[in-house]
């Protein structure tokens, strides 16, 4: 499947392959510069800052790697598959505008054409650079936000373990640092990911340039999580000191922006003393810096003659870019169906009395929605309140979407005692039963029930990635990604069982659920 298969007339037509895969993916990826646009304004967040650099690095190690092998170009009709498979995501992508299959679906066809154009021991070297092109693409939201999340509360309790070993009197709620006479919360942008998401890319260029055994590679690319944490919760640590010592004025402005940069240049030297280590270790290698280069000498043993699979890929390609390009997918305008406002919900319902309340800047700006609301209802029959939220997103197709209480609970303190899927008897929806995620969460001595569903496009769901999954599905048959995720909490009282709470929050879902559907769509 790798011997050249040079046809007469087209032998010996020397197009550099980088150049000649340029041209072919611009055929069909008409409106990559939209996705491209799209990767480039995520470049402008700090965690994701080092992907201005992606390509310039990208083409650096793929050119020195070719330099030094000096591979002998083959055509493999494996490159054909790959670009077959390219063009199909790249058909989803432009259907749903999910921007991150295109983007990937670039990468994918970029390594198609490498097997095509120069076999796959060509490949098998540029797939380096193509690996270090996917770590520059930021991740889905929703992906995110859970990770973040998860970030935050490491660094949180290990850096209040710090304070501790040091001798520091501090209490933890989650995200809270309590000093006694301040209270700091560690935010998104503390969470750490600012500095993994680049420490993963330096960890993967210092793998590149370790001419070294596979396991040390390997240790050196997953060591940058932990040494993230670590460094990030001294951080935490650090400034808890000094808004002790100091005041709250020291975990603000320009000296905390400072602790972030210093932070990240010790985490590089962490790395670089860990590089510096393993290259000693055992089978002695070496660190390529002339990688860091552009690199002098032929790239290619000989030079690159048309082939049958480059000329089947080059029809695969046009043939596509005509599809798409000429209108055959026409450009589809998503369907917004009619709703209430959330904003009109009712406060009374029976004999249930609710009182609205409203969430912070910063909540709203993380979870990205389009309609929400957050009611507390009290009940005569009952001393305790229920909290009844949702939020409605119009359209989920670039990554802004409900996700899972899960991620967000521990953040504030909670503890997940116990996680269910419980069937509502008497409720369903289009036919299908309500099934909640039942969960039960403690803070100390307090106690609280949570259910929560996704209510998405006529289906009750509880599991986020099949949600995911879904509003690829609807994108591309319904033209819809619109729902939203519906939560009801309510407090268990010492002197009350779980069940007694659970007939609490059925008792306010019971003429709730018949309102719902005119705000959440079926």
């Amino acid at each position: 499947m790798n011997r050249p298969m040079a046809l007469t007339g087209f032998q010996s037509v020397r197009l550099p392959a980088f150049i000649l895969a340029a041209v072919l993916l611009a055929l069909l990826f008409y409106d990559f510069s939209n996705s491209l646009a799209v990767e480039i304004d995520g470049w402008s967040r700090e965690e994701y800052s080092y992907g201005y650099l992606s390509p310039l690095v990208a083409l650096l190690i793929a050119r020195h790697r070719l330099v030094q092998a000096q591979p002998t170009p083959s055509s493999s009709w494996f490159g054909v598959a790959w670009i077959a498979v390219a063009v199909v995501l790249q058909i989803i992508g432009d259907l749903t505008a999910v921007h991150l299959v295109v983007q990937y679906a670039f990468l994918v066809a970029l390594f198609g054409l490498v097997l095509t154009i120069a076999g796959t021991r060509t490949a098998l070297l540029v797939v380096w650079g193509i690996i270090y092109l996917a770590l520059a693409i930021p991740l889905p939201a929703f992906f995110y936000i859970s990770l973040s999340t998860k970030m935050q509360l490491w660094s949180s309790t290990l850096g209040v373990d710090v304070l501790r070993l040091l001798g520091q009197s501090v209490f933890q709620e989650g995200n809270i640092i309590d000093l006694g006479s301040y209270k700091l919360q560690v935010a998104e942008a503390c969470s750490g990911l600012r500095y993994l998401f680049p420490l993963v890319s330096f960890g993967y260029l210092a793998a590149c340039l370790l001419d070294d055994r596979w396991w040390k590679r390997i240790l050196l690319v997953a060591s940058t999580v932990p040494i993230t944490i670590v460094m990030n919760s001294l951080r935490i640590a650090v400034i808890g000191i000094t808004v002790d010592q100091w005041g709250v004025s020291m975990a603000e402005g320009l000296l905390h922006g400072f602790e972030g940069w210093a932070v990240f240049l010790v985490c590089i030297a962490a790395l670089m003393a860990e590089m510096a280590i393993l290259v000693r270790i055992g089978h002695r290698g070496r660190i390529r810096y002339d990688y860091l280069t552009f690199g002098r000498g032929a790239m290619f043993a000989q030079g690159i003659s048309m082939t049958g699979p480059m000329i089947v890929s080059f029809v695969l390609l046009v043939g596509a870019a005509i599809g798409i390009g000429g209108g055959l997918l026409s450009e589809r305008t998503e369907v917004a169906p009619e709703r209430k406002e959330l904003a009109d919900f009712p406060r009374r319902i029976g004999d249930w009395e609710g009182h609205a309340s409203a969430l912070t800047t910063d909540e709203l700006k993380l979870l990205k929605l389009d309609d929400y609301i957050l009611i507390d209802y009290r009940s005569d029959r009952t001393p305790l309140p229920v909290n009844f939220y949702v939020a409605y997103y119009q359209s989920q197709r670039k990554g802004e979407s409900a996700h899972s209480p899960q991620t967000c609970i521990p953040g504030g303190g909670w503890e997940i005692n116990g996680l269910t899927q419980k069937p509502i008897e008497g409720f369903s929806l289009v036919g299908h039963p309500l099934v909640v995620n039942r969960v039960v969460i403690q803070k100390g001595e307090l106690k609280q029930l949570v259910y929560y569903w996704f209510q998405q496009r006529g289906r009750i769901m509880t599991n986020e990635y099949d949600v995911k999954w879904k509003i690829m599905v609807d994108a591309l048959e319904r033209n819809r990604t619109d729902g939203a995720l519906v939560r009801l909490v309510t407090p268990i009282s010492p002197s009350e069982s779980d069940a007694d709470a659970d007939k609490r929050l059925v008792a306010l879902l019971t003429p709730e659920w018949n309102l719902l559907s005119a705000y959440i769509p079926n």
